[in-house]
């Protein structure tokens, strides 16, 4: 037996038993299944890849002092193509649903060891 488990295994064994499970629960499965799903849309692509573009735009014209109604107009026209996509809504539905699922996560592990387990993981933007 080591000091990290009651049943002998090893902390990494332990996280990669979790890891495993993680990816089985419906939660997960549904953002996955959705991220494929955006990433095989070649029109949500092209929606999202738009609405970038016009962040960055509207952006340099705010620091470039041309910053116009206008301008601001095209950048909310974009963003409302993006939110009357329903493959961009399922994702980011799916995104939020496993991401609120992955802080009760670290959450329970966290009131089991006594630490706030996610200080411990290498922050990262996916799942």
């Amino acid at each position: 037996m080591n000091k990290y488990s009651p049943t002998g295994l090893s902390f990494i064994t332990m996280a990669a038993k979790l890891s495993d499970e993680l990816v089985s629960i419906a939660n997960i499965k549904n953002f996955k299944g959705a991220q494929k799903k955006l990433n095989e849309e070649p029109g949500a692509m092209e929606l999202l890849r738009k609405l970038s573009a016009a962040r960055k735009e509207l952006s340099q014209k705010q620091i470039s002092d041309t910053f116009t109604q206008e301008s601001l107009n095209d950048f909310y026209d974009v963003q409302k193509e993006v939110e009357k996509n329903s493959t961009i809504n399922e994702y980011s539905q799916a995104q939020q649903e496993a991401i609120q699922f992955l802080k009760n996560v670290n959450f329970e592990i966290s009131q089991l060891i006594g630490i706030d387990f996610s200080s411990l993981i290498k922050r990262s933007n996916t799942c």
